[in-house]
């Protein structure tokens, strides 16, 4: 691919400023979710002996809810980290007047992996979901079980 200069008008060049800036904000926001995810989904591996005394389903769902907990912290961050590289790349757009289509090209590639990512994050929430049907099919919640909450003799 040539490295070639696109004319941008100033509206144009608002538009993709605007769009860094809205980059900033998000990249924030995904590492500083994603290290909670990943505290959070460490955390919760505390429970999974809790769990254990009522079912050994139970501890096998609160597992899973777990490590998919912790994945998608880690997903989070690895959505930051190719948000700032397509920040980057749609930065030296605006401040350069060279090589905008390969800066352009890079900047799409890293938004196609970050939207690839996120709908590998949309299975992990589906398996975050499996893990606690199976915690609360076989854990606490479980009726008639005595001292459980929902109820028994």
């Amino acid at each position: 691919m040539t490295a070639a200069r696109i004319p941008f008008t100033p509206a144009d060049e608002s538009a993709i400023r605007t769009l860094v800036g809205t980059m900033l904000f998000l990249l924030v926001v995904n590492f500083v979710f994603g290290a909670f995810g990943v505290l959070g989904g460490c955390l919760s591996f505390a429970g999974v002996p809790a769990q254990a005394q009522f079912h050994p389903m139970a501890a096998v769902g609160a597992g899973i809810t777990a490590l998919m907990i912790l994945v998608y912290g880690a997903g989070m961050i690895g959505q930051g980290a190719l948000l700032v590289q397509v920040r980057r790349s749609l930065e030296q757009v605006v401040t350069t007047d060279t090589q905008d289509q390969a800066l352009l090209a890079t900047a799409f590639a890293r938004l196609r992996l970050f939207f690839l990512l996120e709908a590998v994050l949309f299975f992990v929430i589906m398996g975050m979901q499996c893990g606690g049907f199976l915690t609360q099919a076989f854990g606490p919640a479980t009726p008639m079980m005595p001292g459980a909450m929902g109820g028994g003799l």
